[in-house]
């Protein structure tokens, strides 16, 4: 199955690309955090906490996005929040 142009020229996989998609279509509602990223780009509960998803490896994919400047990312209250530029 062919990849994207936007997908292709970002370098994303797959689950970055949904992450991406995702914030874009809610990007009127605000800012979320990696758990609530990952429910809504249909991650299982059981799946983040056994697996990447969970902890250190999802946050590492995020902040790769931000620092090709795809996303924005601030830390609010403890916790950190992530939005499309």
């Amino acid at each position: 199955m062919p990849v994207p142009n936007g997908q292709f020229d970002d370098g994303l996989d797959d689950t970055m690309q949904k992450v991406i998609d995702f914030l874009k279509d809610n990007k009127t509602f605000g800012a979320y955090s990696s758990a609530e990223i990952a429910k809504g780009i249909g991650v299982r509960q059981h799946v983040l906490e056994h697996t990447l998803f969970s902890g250190w490896a999802f946050q590492s994919e995020l902040h790769k996005l931000v620092k090709k400047n795809l996303i924005d990312a601030k830390r609010i209250n403890g916790q950190n929040y992530y939005r499309v530029k």
